[in-house]
């Protein structure tokens, strides 16, 4: 009786031990989203603010992604300002990794700024709302050909120039769209003044009356 009971007992861990083995195996692996490594980079104009927060110059100048070892990325960006002071802050932190302060100020920079109707970081923001999809390399103030002040900011597979006194982007074109015609705004129709009826029997003077 007990050889029964024991081997009924082995038989049902048995069928009990395959039916968890066979969901086990039928159960499908869960895969786990990866977050690509760029997405988690904070905004260049978020790190222009954290690197103006340290007052080491009045203004930014040039900007510049780091390259490491064999033209790779570091993850970092430099900060140059008008004084000649630099600050490398980590693309994905924020943190302040070196920082050097100025001595001496460029005369061709002072005078270019001098020139400058728009700041480098203003214009940053609107040159990435127009062309979002690029990734920043570099963005710095330069001198065009005939030493009006421009800032160059130089993306993956684009480069683009904008006028430093207006802010306008110089190349390339930009395209603003215009209104279909269907949606064009009515003409205005002119009202002309109504004229005042003349009665007959009111009498008329002479606008001079040396004629008479």
């Amino acid at each position: 009786m007990k050889k029964k009971l024991t081997g009924y007992f082995c038989l049902l861990v048995i069928l009990i031990g395959s039916v968890a083995f066979t969901q086990f195996v039928d159960q499908p692996p869960v895969e786990v989203p990866t977050i690509p490594e760029e997405e988690l980079e904070i905004p260049v104009d978020q790190l222009v603010t954290v690197a103006k927060s340290l007052d080491l110059g009045t203004a930014i100048v040039s900007i510049e992604r780091d390259k490491g070892l064999f033209g790779g990325e570091k993850g970092t960006y430099t900060f140059k300002f008008e004084n000649g002071a630099e600050v490398q802050l980590d693309s994905k932190t924020g943190e302040v990794l070196k920082s050097k302060e100025g001595k001496k100020q460029d005369e061709q920079i002072m005078k270019l700024l001098s020139m400058t109707g728009v700041s480098l970081e203003d214009t940053l923001k609107t040159v990435m709302e127009v062309f979002q999809e690029n990734k920043l390399e570099s963005a710095k103030l330069q001198a065009d050909e005939i030493g009006n002040p421009i800032y160059l900011f130089i993306f993956e597979d684009l480069t683009v120039e904008v006028d430093a006194t207006s802010g306008e982007i110089i190349n390339p074109p930009v395209e603003i769209p215009s209104v279909p015609e269907n949606e064009q705004m009515p003409e205005q129709i002119e009202e002309t003044p109504e004229e005042t009826p003349i009665d007959e029997n009111e009498l008329i003077f002479p606008e001079n009356p040396g004629n008479f």
